[in-house]
């Protein structure tokens, strides 16, 4: 408000000096050119006679010359210097001999005797009038050659312009207080549905967020955008905490059941301490829970290191090589359950990306197909690369239990379709991490079902996919 009462405070100034200075120049012109014409009608009336120069004014004199009060004041000098004759309002004092010519006289501020302001026109000219063997020349150095003077008391113009810069002055005054009322009124008023925006925005907190919705009924067209993205935003917060709330009690669960295995099984070898098969036992299912929980920890600590790592530079990897080496990895377990690899993959694949990340994908990946395919199940492994060094890899296995429902949380840290979470080998993690260094990769990865038999990871270096392809 104050911002925009000073700007157009400025900009008042600022028209109204224009305003004024075009007054006072189209007035002072106006009383320049009323001296003008009386001193032309001036330089009409000497003559040059056989006797001399006859000025017609002195012998019968004009009123507006005689007295100081009436605010006319004249002067004439011969070119030589000597006065010709003055106005007796001039008194005793003179006027200065500064003088153009008729058609560019010289106009100034004088100040008339009395001390009052007055202005004054000089021209210099020649007598009009010729007589027998005195012929008037052109010449300024002609012996009849005459400067005049005349100068007139500008006192009323002055009290013109003075009323004239009063009365924009006060209008400026009233302009700039009705303006200053009427930005603040409109301010307030247009900026009162922002309020009630803030109000509800305050009003909000994390219990809050299922059911919040900014209304936009009372908005204008300018925030609504805002108000949208707001509902947009609290969406997203509202799934963030769900996630969080979810993920807390997963990590609660998956911890809670190795410890309470462990519980149930120190128990039973306290209560038969000499038995060795309980103690073996014992040890056997401390080995594999504590196993399962390094297990948890160590994903989650590298799902959270990979969340919160800087940039990374990419360099020349070798896909097919790296996958190569993946899949060597784990074709013990594939021999163990009777799996079979179906993969179509160039002799070499090179991409520009960073093979130590690249392998924890190719990991997971694989290592995802193969815990979730039944003994026996064919799974399927597809590398294309494009024209534009843009590359996508496609995991299929047989789908046994997932439904379109249960995508979207696939990629949600420890989220399993069994809820009850009865097995121990999966901890839910491995898609998030996946999903994580896609991202810091600058690649997409999502999953879908082409059909309700078969399960699809994509992995896609143009981070252009979608969850629907």
């Amino acid at each position: 408000m104050i911002a925009l009462i000073m700007s157009t405070g400025t900009l008042m100034i600022l028209g109204s000096g224009t305003f004024y200075i075009l007054i006072e120049r189209a007035l002072l012109t106006q009383f320049d050119q009323a001296l003008l014409m009386k001193t032309k009608m001036l330089t009409l009336f000497p003559e040059v006679e056989r006797d001399g120069i006859s000025l017609e004014f002195t012998e019968r004199p004009l009123p507006e010359f005689e007295r100081p009060e009436l605010g006319e004041y004249y002067q004439i000098w011969l070119h030589g210097g000597t006065v010709l004759s003055k106005s007796h309002s001039l008194g005793n004092a003179s006027l200065e001999p500064q003088y153009g010519t008729l058609e560019n006289p010289v106009f100034r501020n004088i100040q008339l005797p009395g001390g009052r302001a007055g202005r004054a026109i000089g021209v210099g000219f020649l007598p009009t009038k010729e007589i027998k063997n005195h012929a008037v020349t052109d010449s300024p150095e002609s012996p009849f050659a005459m400067i005049l003077v005349f100068a007139r008391d500008r006192t009323p113009l002055d009290h013109l312009l003075t009323e004239v810069r009063l009365g924009i002055i006060m209008t400026g005054c009233i302009l700039l207080a009705l303006t200053g009322w009427i930005v603040n009124r409109t301010l307030r008023n247009g900026l009162a549905p922002i309020n009630r925006l803030t109000q509800e925005v305050e009003s909000l907190d994390a219990h809050s967020l299922t059911s919040a919705q900014i209304t936009t009924n009372h908005l204008p067209a300018e925030p609504i955008p805002i108000a949208t993205e707001l509902t947009s935003l609290i969406g997203r917060l509202n799934e963030a905490f769900q996630r969080e709330r979810r993920l807390t009690s997963d990590i609660a669960h998956e911890i809670n059941t190795p410890l309470s295995e462990l519980r149930t099984a120190s128990e039973v070898a306290m209560k038969w301490p000499d038995d060795s098969e309980i103690t073996r036992n014992l040890a056997q299912q401390t080995l594999e829970s504590v196993t399962n929980l390094q297990n948890v920890t160590g994903k989650l600590l590298e799902l959270a290191r990979q969340q919160n790592a800087l940039s990374l530079d990419r360099y020349e990897v070798d896909l097919a090589a790296l996958w190569a080496e993946t899949r060597s990895r784990y074709a013990a377990k594939f021999q163990n359950r009777k799996l079979v690899l179906n993969e179509i993959f160039p002799a070499k694949a090179l991409i520009k990306s960073d093979s130590v990340l690249l392998r924890i994908v190719l990991d997971n990946l694989l290592e995802n197909a193969m815990e979730y395919s039944p003994d026996g199940a064919a799974i399927r492994c597809t590398l294309s690369v494009s024209a534009d060094d843009s590359w996508r890899l496609v995991m299929e296995n047989p789908n046994t239990a997932l439904s379109h429902a249960d995508l979207e949380h696939l990629f949600e840290p420890l989220w399993r379709h069994d809820s009850s979470r009865t097995s121990s080998k999966h901890c839910g993690l491995g898609l998030a991490l996946v999903k994580t260094i896609a991202a810091r990769l600058g690649m997409n990865v999502y999953a879908c079902l082409p059909d309700p038999d078969t399960f699809r990871l994509v992995l896609d270096s143009s981070n252009e996919g979608s969850r629907t392809k």
